[in-house]
């Protein structure tokens, strides 16, 4: 039969230096500077609210269950939004771009379901359609 003596298995792994990871607040001066991975939504992370245009409302668009992975253009740069309705949210977003070759990432914007680890899925995001208001005119008698 065969044999696995003397057989090696070897993992290389490169580590993230510490001065890569920065808190917003320290990267509020480089974020159009570099390429950035900005984490959390626009309530909690400033350099996330700056790329998203600074909402008077910071969760407006934000849910329970739903994340947003988005690219934006960040002066010659881009930044990668993860931002979750939740921590949670956030923190499960997260694990779908770590594990990114398990997922169809396409585009620049796109949202992930994030209800539970087990159920993580994602699609490209698509405009709301908005109904055109109905225009009534009303006639006027005139006498």
């Amino acid at each position: 039969g065969a044999s696995s003596e003397g057989c090696t298995t070897s993992t290389t792994l490169n580590p993230i230096p510490s001065t890569v990871n920065k808190f917003d607040t320290e990267a509020m001066s480089m974020y159009s500077t570099t390429n950035v991975i900005s984490v959390g939504g626009p309530c909690a992370n400033s350099v996330t609210s700056k790329l998203l245009g600074s909402p008077e409302v910071c969760y407006e668009g934000f849910e329970e269950g739903k994340a947003l992975l988005q690219l934006v253009e960040s002066g010659n740069n881009v930044a990668l939004i993860v931002a979750g309705g939740t921590g949670k949210d956030t923190q499960l977003a997260s694990r779908i771009l770590q594990d990114y070759e398990d997922y169809d990432l396409a585009g620049t914007k796109m949202i992930a379901t994030t209800v539970s680890e087990s159920g993580l899925k994602v699609e490209a995001y698509t405009e709301p359609v908005v109904a055109e208001p109905e225009v009534v005119v009303e006639d006027e008698l005139v006498e």
